[in-house]
Parts: C-alpha cells; sequence; structure tokens
C-alpha cells in the first residue's frame, strides 16, 4: 500500500467474496493499544489478520464490467467500488475520482 500510494486493497475472501481494507485500518490495527506486538502483526496475512480479529475487512461494493456510469455513481459511498466478473475475477477498481 506504502509503495504504490494505495489508500484501499482489494481483499478476495475463501468463498469468493471481496473486502476493501483501508489503509487507516491498517494503521489502527498496528497500533492497537490490545496488540503491542507490531512486528507479529506486519508478519500477518490479510486473511490471518481478520480471523484472529486484529482487523475488520467489510465487504465491498461490486459491478460487472457492463455497469453504466450511471449506475456506480448510485451506488457510490465514498469508498471504491469494484468491477469483478462471475464475481470472482477482479477487473478493476473504481473510485470517486475516476467519475469526475
Amino acid at each position: 500500500m506504502l509503495a504504490h500510494s494505495f489508500s484501499y486493497l482489494p481483499v478476495q475472501r475463501a468463498d469468493d467474496t471481496w473486502g476493501l481494507v483501508s489503509d487507516l485500518q491498517v494503521v489502527q490495527a498496528l497500533r492497537d493499544p490490545a496488540n503491542p506486538d507490531r512486528l507479529a502483526a506486519l508478519s500477518l496475512t490479510l486473511q490471518l489478520a481478520e480471523a484472529s480479529g486484529l482487523l475488520s475487512i467489510p465487504p465491498a461494493e461490486t459491478v460487472g464490467p457492463d455497469a453504466t456510469v450511471e449506475e456506480v455513481v448510485g451506488m457510490c459511498s465514498g469508498r471504491p467500488i469494484l468491477v469483478v466478473q462471475d464475481t470472482c475475477t477482479l477487473l478493476g477498481i473504481v473510485t470517486p475520482f475516476d467519475l469526475l
């Protein structure tokens, strides 16, 4: 996330649903006073961090590749929307900036 200035990272779960984790969520998890072992937390995958309760990854809004701009704008809540095909293949990420 840091190397490429990503604010959100898509996460595919084992059941092929998608979640979005933000840079703020990662910071809060790593700086949580209840979890003083930051180095151990850094070594966890996102899936393990979520399973352990260290990180909560909310579900992502998704659209198919044929969605119109109007449909995407209607769904926009300020978080990116994932463009997926057959629910399991990530084709792209649409941010509010992309819709300007």
